[in-house]
């Protein structure tokens, strides 16, 4: 395995020398010394080398010249694209396998940007020591830049393959603050090397340099906020003289503000008792230890606390803090106390000091913690995560790859960049029917913006696929409701294949087809095709009189000219399956629930304050969201309303915010004007406007109530409405069409008649006042999703649904739908009406039923 290690954390001001440096440098050291091939160590440009280390050897990357003390020219923001080019050429270069970067804080590049050009299947993995700026926000991220700046940094967890922490504690935290998948993350607990014994004159000069003139209690790791130095101090002056005269307590670390420690000393009459040594030499430090009488740290928060690792080695008693990692490290061998309560302090440390039956059985039970941990432990630990990272990128490849896949199939559909909520669908999927199947993909162009995608599928625009589609045993139309599928219909009509049908009724497709009065003879030749299909004599009637309001009404419906050259159709609801064998009783027609992935229970607490700040969301708002296009047939303009009239029966809910997630129509807009401000709500309405993909999924983890609303349907069911389910939120919907189909233990659902406004407000009134409701919803949607719609199930079922086609064309019962004699009165009833008024203006450019007949 070729490892390289990010030397920078070595080397920086921020860690060198600190526990930070010395644990990346430990972990190369280590690491080395059981790796069967040479580690790579990444150096930058003229930084001073590392400590050389056996199979180990030194590899400069070169970012320009140094522009500052902290960065290099091609790492400075407006430059970094550069750097990241030349950070992926050293790894390809160097055939590294895994890039490890010892503290995350400390990374100097883009890992998303990086990943989206790197070709390679490395692994690019980081350590995070502790997430200490979230736990005290405000201590350390108290200015906007600098939550920003951590904010951006903590950004690149998201995109790593593989995360080390130093405790079961740091990976809760980690679990807590941001939505990594667990099994991403591993715990590598750390070793201490502070094993030396100096000689004795070393000993006296270092008590003598030092003042310290009785047996002491000794502290060390770092003066900043956490580390409690002045609860210590005060907790010392209360701990009584028996304390006082026997013991002093020695606080050995480099201070930042040693003045104010001295002031404090001095205000408490400890003048003689207390001891600032500031920075010691490593000498020094092993001398302190060896001398002490017991170590106190009561600190309130690390990511491991290597002091207390370092004082078992030298087998004293230890009291300290009962939070984040510490009950972790010391186990049985430390006395622990609540490092807010200085009383508890001052008590801890009395009976560190003067209990000799709990001081021997701490101290036998170091002895025995102490041996849990090591470097070489860290580094077998370390290099085993390195191995799991790497199987489980290859067991994915595989599978894309894997000579089982023996079904060879053709995808046509929509991929980002292309604005379809199918683009969203087909990318979630399609590593998963890579199980299944070798897939090529055909879409809009070749240059689609998801890399994983472009990496590991032949990806060819539409136009190349009539040369192509002899190679293919099955073919996969993805066909929506939108101008993204016009390409999609031309080749289904020419190649037939199973069709995934999003939404029953194909309407607004149709629409697009062309403005009515404007469209290209082959267009109205495609609508009136599909009215004789769909119903025959009568459809000549439907197609005199097409016009939005017919369709609106739902007199009419549009799929049969989809249908016609369909293997198989697979749709997303019953209601859908049913309506189709309703038109097409011999059609294979098979259900697959729309599927979504398994999404994080919870958001980045970074993100989610983000997002907040970004639009004016306070903690306690209670947020009800609606998403996608704001159109009339959402009912969005009703909603509105119900929820100006909600609030003004509730005029002290200020903190009730409706929120627009998503592009307003101009029917919704002038609403939002007249509601907002009949109801003076303009400062409880919120409208984000286009979102990107990622923030638009982020909006519906600080969403408390949703809203997917529907009237008239095309009979689709709804990719937002999944979302939510799966994430586990509360959701509102119509009593229609597909819709229907969902469980009330998992939506709430109202009606779409005269008494719509009346139960969106009953809605409200038990979702907004009744949280154990929501929770419920919430919790029945997400279990729901897990268990009946993951996208492993789907690709199985896409899978068997293939299989059947498969079986029916080898045993030649392939039919799409029509028995004999219906078409025979079809092309009787077709050539009767051919030449009536009703095809008046129309030429011989259109593609007339009798070709679809002729192919059936």
């Amino acid at each position: 395995m070729k490892i390289c290690f990010d030397t920078l954390p070595v080397v920086s001001q921020y860690s060198c020398g600190r526990g930070i440096g010395i644990y990346a440098e430990k972990l190369m050291e280590y690491v080395a010394s059981q790796n069967s091939e040479k580690v790579i160590l990444a150096t930058y440009n003229e930084m001073k080398s590392v400590n050389e280390f056996d199979n180990c050897e030194e590899k400069p990357i070169y970012f320009g010249p140094k522009v500052n003390d902290d960065e290099w020219l091609f790492l400075v923001e407006e430059l970094k694209e550069y750097g990241v080019r030349i950070l992926d050429a050293y790894i390809n270069q160097n055939g590294i396998d895994i890039f490890h970067m010892p503290n995350f804080t400390e990374i100097t590049f883009d890992v998303s940007e990086l990943k989206k050009i790197n070709k390679t299947n490395t692994i690019f993995s980081a350590t995070v020591h502790d997430l200490i700026p979230l736990v005290y926000e405000n201590v350390y991220l108290s200015t906007k830049e600098k939550k920003a700046n951590y904010l951006r940094k903590m950004e690149n967890l998201n995109h790593l393959d593989l995360i080390l922490v130093d405790s079961q504690s740091t990976k809760e935290d980690l679990l807590r603050f941001t939505s990594i998948d667990e099994k991403r993350i591993f715990v590598t607990y750390l070793g201490s090397s502070l094993l030396a014994r100096p000689e004795n004159d070393i000993k006296y000069l270092t008590l003598e340099k030092y003042k310290i003139k009785k047996s002491y209690l000794m502290y060390t790791g770092g003066d900043d906020y956490r580390k409690n130095i002045e609860n210590l101090i005060r907790a010392f002056e209360l701990s009584g003289s028996v304390v006082h005269k026997n013991f002093q307590l020695i606080i050995v670390c480099k201070l930042h503000n040693k003045n104010h420690y001295l002031s404090i000393i001095a205000k408490l009459n400890l003048q003689d008792k207390v001891i600032l040594t500031d920075y010691v030499t490593d000498d020094e430090l092993i001398t302190l230890y060896n001398n002490a009488s017991a170590f106190i740290f009561p600190s309130m928060y690390e990511g491991f606390g290597l002091p207390l690792l370092e004082a078992m080695q030298f087998d004293l008693p230890i009291a300290t803090g009962n939070a984040s990692s510490m009950p972790e490290i010391v186990g049985d061998a430390a006395l622990l106390f609540d490092p807010i309560n200085i009383e508890e302090i001052a008590n801890s440390i009395n009976r560190i000091l003067l209990d000799e039956e709990l001081r021997e059985q701490l101290k036998k039970n170091a002895k025995l913690q102490k041996n849990k941990f090591s470097w070489e432990k860290c580094a077998k630990d370390t290099l085993a995560a390195f191995n799991t990272a790497l199987a489980n990128k290859q067991n994915i490849l595989d599978s894309l790859k894997s000579k089982h896949n023996t079904i060879k199939a053709a995808y046509l559909s929509p991929l980002n960049p292309d604005k379809s909520g199918i683009s969203d669908y087909s990318e979630d999927l399609l590593p998963y029917l890579s199980k299944y199947f070798e897939i090529d993909l055909f879409t809009s162009t070749e240059d689609i913006s998801n890399s994983f995608l472009s990496d590991n599928y032949n990806v060819y625009k539409y136009d190349e696929f009539s040369a192509k589609h002899t190679q293919y045993e099955v073919v996969f139309y993805q066909m929506g409701n939108s101008e993204f599928h016009m390409d999609i219909l031309k080749y289904l009509r020419l190649f037939p294949g199973i069709v995934v049908l999003h939404d029953y009724n194909q309407r607004v497709f149709f629409d697009y087809l062309g403005n009515w009065k404007k469209n290209s003879p082959m267009n109205k030749g495609f609508i009136l095709d599909n009215f004789f299909l769909q119903y025959g004599k009568k459809g000549f009637s439907y197609y005199k009189q097409y016009n939005d309001t017919l369709c609106y009404e739902r007199k009419v419906e549009f799929n049969r000219l989809v249908s016609a050259n369909a293997e198989g159709i697979i749709v997303h609801s019953d209601f859908a399956k049913s309506r189709l064998q309703k038109f097409s009783r011999m059609l294979p027609v098979e259900k697959v629930f729309q599927a979504t992935p398994d999404y994080p229970i919870k958001l980045d607490k970074s993100k989610r304050i983000e997002l907040m700040e970004k639009y004016g969301i306070k903690t306690d708002d209670i947020v009800i969201s609606t998403f996608g296009f704001a159109i009339p047939e959402k009912r969005d303009h009703i909603l509105l309303e119900s929820f100006g009239e909600f609030y003004s029966r509730y005029p002290k809910k200020e903190n009730l915010k409706l929120m627009f997630v998503g592009q307003l129509s101009d029917v919704v807009s002038e609403k939002l004007e007249e509601i907002t401000k009949k109801y003076q709500i303009s400062n409880n309405v919120i409208v984000t406007g286009w979102t990107e993909m990622e923030e638009f999924t982020n909006l519906m983890y600080i969403t408390d109530i949703a809203f997917n609303l529907r009237f008239p349907t095309n009979g689709e069911t709804s990719a937002c409405l999944s979302r939510l389910l799966a994430i586990g939120k509360p959701v509102v919907i119509t009593d229609v069409d597909a819709f229907s189909e969902y469980s009330d233990q998992i939506c709430m659902k109202i009606r779409y008649n005269e008494f719509e406004k009346e139960d969106i407000l009953s809605a409200l009134e038990l979702l907004v006042n009744n949280k154990s409701e929501r929770t419920r919803l919430a919790s029945n949607a997400r279990s729901f999703m897990r268990e009946f719609c993951t996208l492993e199930q789907s690709a199985e079922n896409y899978y068997k649904f293939a299989k059947y086609i498969l079986e029916l064309r080898n045993n030649k019962q392939r039919d799409r739908g029509y028995t004999k004699q219906e078409l025979e009165q079809t092309v009787k009833v077709y050539t009767q009406y051919k030449n009536t008024d009703c095809l008046d203006g129309f030429n011989d450019e259109i593609v007339s039923i009798s070709e679809i007949l002729s192919r059936i």
